[in-house]
């Protein structure tokens, strides 16, 4: 009897590339739909740019560089506000 993840590799194997693309895609989508909503209801003032480097900055926590870049684009959006 198959194994749940012997399942699931199976069922991925199966799909194309495109499917895989896709679904990967999807993730990534529902991923930051809800981190947007949890930091917009926390900060409802943030303009839309703002939100996004919000998100950007927990997606990329552990990222040092990511961050020191995250920075200049929010000093970048304090200006344009």
């Amino acid at each position: 009897m198959e194994t749940v993840q012997e399942h699931y590799e199976r069922f991925w194997k199966e799909k194309s590339g495109t499917e895989r693309v896709q679904r990967s895609l999807s993730l990534w989508q529902t991923m930051y739909n809800s981190l947007a909503n949890q930091i917009q209801k926390a900060e409802p003032g943030l303009t839309k740019r703002q939100l996004r480097i919000k998100v950007f900055r927990r997606f990329y926590a552990s990222d040092k560089n990511a961050q020191k870049l995250l920075d200049m684009a929010w000093d970048e959006s304090l200006k344009t506000k």
